[in-house]
């Protein structure tokens, strides 16, 4: 038997419908839900469900600006010192959007480690503290959201003799990780302008051959396509490079900015060393390939003018 595959619908439309009927998509769900689960009269309120899902209807409906501030954890501790004072939040040790800069040589022995944007990813840290612990619920939440924000929690003591040389020991298998991704993306640079020159040169071969007196038994409008579809790739295979580019460096710049931070606790100077020489942009591949760029540019507009 054969099943019912839904159509797919594009992300953007997806968004576009969610905002054009929030409200009334919003509050179906939350009346099926309660009828499924729970069952009963939201209209007359008895149970605490029944008006904890009241409330989410009547927020659906009208928005409230208090609830918004208060889903967010970080927010929230602005919120709780307005109102019964800043004494009964948890110390706050660090917070940031990027996991890969805590502090984990200053770490206390007891603290927990969680996102801003999610619900339930927390790492309940007892010294020693692992680096693993950390990144690894990092490693699942810093790509899900560009805006989330990590935050560590608890109190400051000094560390023991025992836990410094197990932070060295995490710090060793965490920095040869580091140094393969850093090399890995290093060779995809390289991979990349190899391609990248590749690719111009298959180009440029195509648009000669089809100049010469055997390309002329093809039909005119087929060269014309041709001649103007092969500038056109060569335009968009620049405007990729530098795109692409742009990516590596800042996935290297990540990865050295977090070798460095290891490289506090160990004898390895290979990420600062780095660090010292390391541009702000690929201004060399941007040159590059804005170059390749005009070139492909003019061969558009000889084609088009002739």
């Amino acid at each position: 038997m054969r099943t019912f595959q839904a159509p797919y619908i594009p992300e953007p439309i997806r968004k576009l419908k969610r905002r054009l009927f929030r409200r009334s998509d919003g509050e179906r769900i939350l009346v099926e839900r309660f009828n499924k689960i729970h069952g009963g009269n939201l209209d007359s309120l008895r149970t605490f469900t029944e008006k904890l899902y009241r409330r989410m209807i009547d927020i659906n409906r009208d928005g409230n600006p208090v609830f918004t501030h208060l889903a967010d954890k970080y927010l929230a501790r602005e919120h709780v010192a307005e109102v019964i004072g800043s004494q009964y939040l948890v110390p706050l040790i660090w917070s940031g959007p990027d996991p890969f800069k805590m502090p984990f040589d200053r770490l206390p022995k007891l603290c927990i480690a969680k996102t801003n944007h999610g619900s339930g990813n927390v790492v309940k840290l007892h010294a020693p503290a692992t680096f693993g612990a950390i990144l690894g619920i990092a490693s699942t939440c810093c790509f899900a959201s560009t805006d989330g924000l990590y935050s560590m929690m608890g109190t400051a003591n000094d560390q023991d003799p025992d836990e410094r040389r197990e932070r060295r020991l995490d710090a060793r298998m965490e920095y040869g990780h580091l140094v393969t991704v850093y090399l890995a993306l290093a060779n995809m640079m390289w991979l990349g302008f190899g391609a990248f020159f590749t690719i111009n040169t298959l180009l440029v071969t195509g648009l000669g051959f089809s100049y010469t007196e055997i390309a002329k038994s093809i039909s005119g409008a087929l060269l014309y396509f041709l001649h103007v579809a092969i500038p056109l790739t060569g335009m968009c295979m620049s405007l990729i490079a530098v795109y692409a580019a742009v990516l590596i460096f800042n996935a290297q710049k990540q990865a050295r900015e977090r070798g460095v931070q290891l490289e506090k606790l160990l004898s390895a100077k290979m990420f600062t060393t780095r660090a010292a020489r390391a541009s702000s942009f690929p201004y060399a591949t941007a040159v590059g390939s804005s170059c390749f760029f005009i070139m492909w540019s003019g061969v558009l507009l000889a084609v088009i003018r002739h």
